[in-house]
């Protein structure tokens, strides 16, 4: 399954992508999850590139990304685990407000069907980057 931001304007279909055998998820992306994992994302590969030390201002000039970073870069020489425990009392939680929500299920091409599984689809490697 790949989860990609939605495009404005565009459809918000859940599909498969035949050419890569993957189920394709857009999720909206202002405001929502899509940019947080972005915005985290950046953070950390900064980070790891500039070999877990304070990136440069510029690779990181929003100052609450730089602030994530300095954080990683004051705990460097301690464990992993002892790293993601300390910084879990910084944690907000409720930012990630779910609700469990009964859903109904509209078909493509207004069949009632049952859809049933009957394999895995598992995406197709790239053998060239």
């Amino acid at each position: 399954m790949g989860i990609v931001p939605n495009l404005q304007g565009k459809s918000d279909r859940i599909r498969k992508d035949e050419h890569r055998n993957l189920i394709v998820c857009p999720l909206p992306y202002d405001g929502s999850f899509v940019e947080t994992f972005y915005m985290a994302w950046e953070v950390i590969t900064a980070f790891l590139a500039a070999d877990a030390q304070l990136p440069k201002e510029v690779a990181l000039p929003r100052p609450a990304a730089r602030t994530v970073a300095r954080y990683l870069a004051d705990r460097r020489e301690y464990p992993v685990l002892d790293v993601v425990e300390a910084l879990d009392d910084l944690s907000q939680p409720e930012l990630l407000r779910t609700k469990n929500d009964p859903v109904d299920v509209w078909f493509a091409g207004g069949s009632q069907e049952t859809l049933q599984t009957g394999s895995v689809l598992a995406p197709i490697p790239r053998t060239n980057f």
